[in-house]
């Protein structure tokens, strides 16, 4: 049946006729090819609204915290405002670095975020909640705002670079299709087709890593989050500045720059005793509701790596994309 079939196809498509060296040759052609085109068209496939005359202005520290991070860094942030308010505070213990509620009455205006932490705090008890697990509690409490980033065009949610990705490799999938039916047919004459299998195995490779290089942030993005660190630039201190007094100050730093605008105050040693990861905590495992929230959700604030690709402090392990409370939220420039 397969041979009628095969016989049937070749009468009347001259590419199946192609010996074995001309498959291998014409497929690593055009596997060379459309593996730069679709790396090329990924880069552009979610820049939208990308009108020169409109940039938005993101003033809000919590939507520049996730625009600069993702969902890591703002709950970094939502965790570092409610300590310094009073409202909770962390305590070490053999599970790791615990929130704990530390006014019952909410004293302070609290944003949305601050209110969901505080109360999944006030609902744990004595118990506490492990440090790790603040990203997780906080990201339904994120979705508007990554609603509206993606809304902005500045950054895509997690679903849309899923759909944008598959799409730029579309191309490779053809590829890989005709690319196997190449081998079966020549199995069926009996021909040594076995050399095509590499070729096969690189084009998967090629389109998995092309479809997880969809960027987290547009070219629109990148530019709105360039204008907002230049325009507070003097946020992000070095030991030897003076820091900041205000705490609004300081959370927009450290929405912008991560854990290097609170160098040099209380605060940054503060930090980096509670956060930085126990064994237990450094890999925990990607989830498909809060990618940005895994892997780390309880690392070290002083690991950062923000997502347009600047870098920052780097005394810990990155891992977002797949990183949590710690690991992907970072970074400055």
């Amino acid at each position: 049946m397969t041979h009628l079939l095969t016989t049937s196809i070749t009468a009347t498509v001259p590419i199946w006729d192609w010996t074995p060296m001309q498959s291998f040759i014409y497929y690593l052609i055009a596997l060379v090819i459309l593996t730069v085109w679709c790396a090329i068209r990924v880069r552009s496939v979610l820049d939208r609204h990308q009108d020169s005359r409109y940039f938005p202005e993101i003033d809000d520290f919590y939507e520049l915290a996730y625009l600069a991070a993702g969902a890591s860094r703002t709950s970094q942030l939502a965790v570092f405002r409610l300590v310094k308010l009073g409202e909770i505070e962390w305590l070490a213990s053999r599970r790791g670095p615990l929130l704990l509620e530390k006014s019952p009455e909410t004293q302070q205006a609290l944003s949305e975020l601050e209110r969901h932490l505080k109360n999944a705090v006030k609902t744990a008890g004595k118990r506490g909640i492990p440090v790790n697990q603040a990203c997780i509690k906080l990201f339904p409490s994120m979705r508007p705002i990554e609603v509206k980033l993606a809304t902005l065009g500045l950054r895509p949610t997690e679903a849309e670079r899923k759909q944008a990705g598959f799409t730029a490799v579309m191309p490779l999938f053809a590829l890989l299709a005709l690319g196997a039916l190449l081998v079966l047919i020549g199995l069926a004459r009996d021909q040594s087709v076995l050399g095509l299998c590499p070729l096969l195995f690189l084009t998967i490779i090629a389109m998995l890593v092309i479809a997880r290089s969809t960027g987290r942030l547009t070219l629109m993005g990148k530019h709105v989050l360039s204008q907002a660190r230049a325009k507070h630039h003097r946020l992000r201190q070095s030991p030897s500045e003076p820091p900041p007094i205000d705490l609004e100050s300081l959370s927009s730093g450290f929405a912008l720059f991560g854990s290097s605008a609170l160098a040099g105050t209380g605060d940054a040693t503060l930090i980096q005793r509670h956060f930085r990861p126990s064994p237990q905590q450094g890999n925990h495992s990607h989830t498909s509701y809060a990618s940005g929230c895994s892997s780390g959700c309880g690392s070290s604030f002083t690991s950062d790596t923000s997502d347009d690709g600047g870098g920052g402090d780097s005394s810990g392990s990155s891992g977002c994309g797949s990183s949590g409370c710690g690991g992907c939220g970072g970074g400055g420039d």
